[in-house]
């Protein structure tokens, strides 16, 4: 049933009811409540309203559905999401942080009634849990994103999140696979039914999603060339399952983690096989503008602040080199 709101004692004989979210402000006597969507109803003798509930502050009185607007609010901005085209992978991420995060902290909260602090506790309440900077700042940057969204259609009159600093992120010095290491790993490979996916990851440094997605049309035999980071297609997939469909990429990371395990590499991530790619080409000599092309980046800057640890050894190679030509 929904809630009989009074809108206030300068107009005692007009009754606000609340309706779904799915209603939109703007539309024919829509307005806000408490982050709620209400529509304006029929005038109500004054006798008729005794036992309704009222209010006389300004305030909520008995509605329900505003109890729980940004749970709502970020169903509806995962699906706006969808609809826009953003990947499946993503969305599910997504979710999950919702889920998981998100939901039980401020899933009760009206969205002008979310404060600064309410983000800030989430944001202190997850770096002290445990969780990694990274994932503590993904969560910050999706109620940011979200709350951006519901700003900019007039839910709420400023982005609260905007305000709370995420956490700064600690470069960490990588652990980077070593020429030995990729050798026992290909020997474990071997006679895979996905060695070659593996050999490419390492290889060519693709992605995940780009192996995937990586169809027989894309590879140019003749030219020894190769179009990655088209969208997934169900027929002429380089790498299907076994049944000819796209490798569920939950499945494929259960696959790596049980070969990684006998190689003896339980810390390696398959992502880890780009870097080793970039790794390898940097100590082979190779131009930080080529490895930036074939790990398909936009700018230098990036493989350069990526792959900074190969840097070194590379720059006294070059001098060492030098100076054997100079003097012998």
């Amino acid at each position: 049933m929904p809630c009989l709101i009074d809108k206030g004692p300068t107009s005692r004989s007009v009754v606000w009811v609340v309706w779904s979210a799915t209603a939109r402000p703007g539309a024919a006597g829509v307005r806000l409540c408490g982050g709620c969507f209400v529509r304006r109803a029929a005038r109500v003798p004054a006798a008729g309203r005794d036992r309704r509930p009222r209010r006389t502050s300004g305030r909520r009185a008995g509605c329900g559905p505003c109890g729980g607007a940004e749970r709502r609010h970020l169903d509806e901005w995962i699906e706006m999401k969808r609809r826009q085209g953003a990947r499946p992978l993503t969305l599910r991420g997504y979710r999950q942080l919702i889920k998981d995060h998100v939901k039980p902290a401020l899933g009760r909260k009206q969205l002008d009634k979310l404060a600064p602090t309410d983000v800030r506790r989430l944001v202190e309440a997850k770096a002290e849990s445990g969780l990694s900077a990274a994932t503590v700042k993904q969560i910050h940057g999706l109620i940011r994103n979200a709350l951006a969204d519901a700003e900019r259609e007039e839910l709420m009159h400023r982005n609260v999140a905007k305000l709370v600093k995420p956490p700064a992120l600690r470069r960490e010095e990588a652990k980077v696979l070593t020429i030995e290491e990729a050798k026992r790993l290909l020997a474990v490979i071997k006679d895979d039914r996905l060695e070659a996916f593996w050999i490419c990851a390492l290889t060519l440094g693709l992605r995940r999603g780009e192996l995937l997605g990586l169809r027989w049309e894309d590879i140019d035999f003749a030219n020894g060339l190769l179009a990655a980071g088209k969208r997934w297609q169900n027929l002429g997939l380089v790498f299907p399952s076994t049944i000819g469909t796209p490798i569920e990429p939950g499945n494929l990371s259960t696959r790596w983690r049980a070969t990684r395990k006998r190689a003896g590499l339980d810390w390696l991530r398959l992502h880890d096989l780009r870097h080793a790619c970039a790794s390898f080409l940097l100590a082979s000599g190779a131009s930080p503008r080529t490895v930036m092309k074939t790990l398909g980046h936009s700018q230098i800057g990036l493989t350069m602040n990526t792959y900074t640890h190969v840097l070194p050894d590379i720059e006294r190679a070059a001098v060492d080199a030098v100076a054997k030509k100079l003097f012998g």
